[in-house]
């Protein structure tokens, strides 16, 4: 084969490039320069970025207090991957997206057609594309906001954050009141109980039953003293008092037992009511904020530089493929003449 003829066939990559490098550096020229104005007409849009760490315990009681096993969890403490995945999740959810959507009227914000049957579908796909939430390498929660804006694009972001510990808060709540109902329930119903106890001890203390067993030993010493000395009135009365300790000392014993054992769970119990009560009445953030989402000042999309790389790439490699497809079709159709 001649060295010429080596030169121009296309098996040789270099010399095949050099031999229509005009074609294809003019195609792939043109297409950079189409790829720079049409970037121009893109809508320039700035990112702001609020990054969250979740907190250890959503439960303040158990942070502060927590009287039934004596732990108390670390109200300071980051959460690990498990809170980092629950944050992402709620973020992710309906009720986050419908809330942001009807805080900032972004059907208008977005420029939707209200009278478009498909403007819900319009209205969550400029969501998705300009609101992303992801758990970045530091296991943090980010709050990614792309807008035209600057200033909206930091206050969706700071407000997202915002409604997410209000709907963490507020399915936290939900369980807590309803735990609190029935500890409350409970409370009462024990606290009625210890006060019928009391109340019945109360009673026989007023009929001068005190302590059975102090009561029945003196008596019994008087009783005995009061015979040997033939006192029938002293006797008598003596008698009358055995009579009432006989029939009541045996149930102010147990009444006073079971006040005691009373007292030991009530106190736990009042513990677990106290929990309960400040789980459903109060609240704590869900998470710290590392970084608040602030105003950019420099766009972020389109990166038009970019735009016209990955263009002119794109259409050298095409174009040299469009044209070596083309010299082989050629070299075959030749050699079947």
């Amino acid at each position: 084969m001649a060295a010429h003829e080596k030169f121009n066939d296309s098996s040789n990559l270099l010399g095949f490039m050099y031999k229509n490098s005009k074609p294809i550096l003019t195609i792939t020229i043109a297409a950079a320069i189409i790829a720079a104005v049409v970037s121009l007409f893109i809508t320039d849009k700035y990112k702001s970025t609020e990054i969250l760490y979740p907190s250890n315990t959503s439960s303040i009681s158990k942070a502060l207090i927590n009287s039934s096993n004596g732990m108390k969890g670390d109200l300071l403490e980051f959460g690990e991957e498990e809170k980092t995945e629950q944050l992402l999740q709620v973020l992710s959810s309906d009720v986050i997206r419908n809330e942001v959507i009807k805080r900032y009227n972004l059907m208008q914000h977005y420029e939707i057609d209200t009278t478009s049957e498909t403007k819900y579908t319009q209205l969550i796909d400029k969501f998705e594309s300009n609101i992303k939430f992801r758990r970045n390498e530091y296991m943090a929660v980010e709050i990614i906001v792309l807008d035209e804006n600057p200033d909206s694009a930091a206050k969706y972001a700071n407000g997202i954050a915002e409604i997410l510990d209000a709907r963490m808060n507020t399915i936290q709540k939900e369980r807590a009141y309803k735990a609190f109902e029935i500890m409350e329930r409970t409370y009462n119903s024990y606290t009625a109980y210890v006060k019928g106890l009391e109340d019945s001890l109360r009673f026989i203390m007023s009929l001068g039953v005190h302590d059975f067993e102090k009561q029945s030993e003196v008596l019994t010493q008087a009783y005995a003293e009061a015979v040997s000395r033939n006192n029938k009135v002293a006797i008598d009365a003596i008698n009358e008092k055995l009579a009432v300790i006989s029939t009541y000392g045996a149930q102010q014993y147990n009444l006073k037992e079971k006040l005691k054992n009373a007292a030991e769970e009530f106190g736990l119990l009042h513990g677990k009511y106290e929990e309960a009560k400040m789980d459903a009445n109060e609240k704590i953030t869900n998470f710290f904020v590392v970084n608040h989402a602030t105003p950019a000042e420099k766009k972020s999309y389109p990166v038009r530089s970019l735009i016209v790389l990955i263009t002119a790439v794109s259409t050298f490699i095409f174009s040299l493929l469009f044209l070596l497809v083309y010299e082989k079709v050629k070299q075959l159709k030749t050699a079947l003449k």
